[in-house]
């Protein structure tokens, strides 16, 4: 499966124009444990709205459901939301690098979640089956790569 760089490149120019960035990292019956715009984890109850607008409607174990900007979205543990300005005049993105030196963007193919490590000499991108399945792209033929690693086939 081969996606091109200029679909990575849509994906960043999309997160750079991000109002409401919101991270679950924690989660309760009835609570859950936010970051917000990057901020400091907080603990909120259903019902509790935050200073940026952030509503908890309901959780479990499994996730919670937040009122973010108007629109109600499902984020499992772990999982990050961020929702579109109306206008943005951003035309760049920063990342900070990971614990390992890897660049690492959350981002929705298709409306699904995935999580991409950017990687600024890449001239393809490229995903695990199991995520082209689920996020519902065709892989109709097989393909291998050459990586810096040498030769890469798809996981069956």
């Amino acid at each position: 499966m081969r996606i091109h760089a200029h679909f990575l490149g849509a994906v960043l120019a999309a997160s750079a124009a991000h109002a409401t960035d919101v991270n679950v990292i924690g989660l309760f019956p009835g609570k859950a444990v936010i970051t917000v715009n990057r901020g400091a984890p907080r603990t909120i109850s259903v019902g509790e709205k935050t200073s940026e607008g952030v509503v908890l409607i309901s959780s479990d174990s499994k996730g919670a459901v937040l009122e973010i900007d108007g629109k109600r979205q499902t984020i499992e543990m772990g999982q990050h939301f961020a929702s579109a300005t109306e206008a943005s005049g951003r035309q760049s993105v920063r990342l900070a690098a990971d614990e390992q030196g890897h660049f690492i963007v959350d981002g929705a193919v298709n409306g699904g979640y995935v999580r991409f490590m950017v990687d600024t000499g890449a001239t393809m991108v490229s995903m695990s089956a199991a995520d082209a399945q689920r996020l519902g792209i065709d892989r109709n033929a097989e393909r291998q790569h050459r990586t810096a690693h040498g030769l890469a086939a798809p996981s069956a």
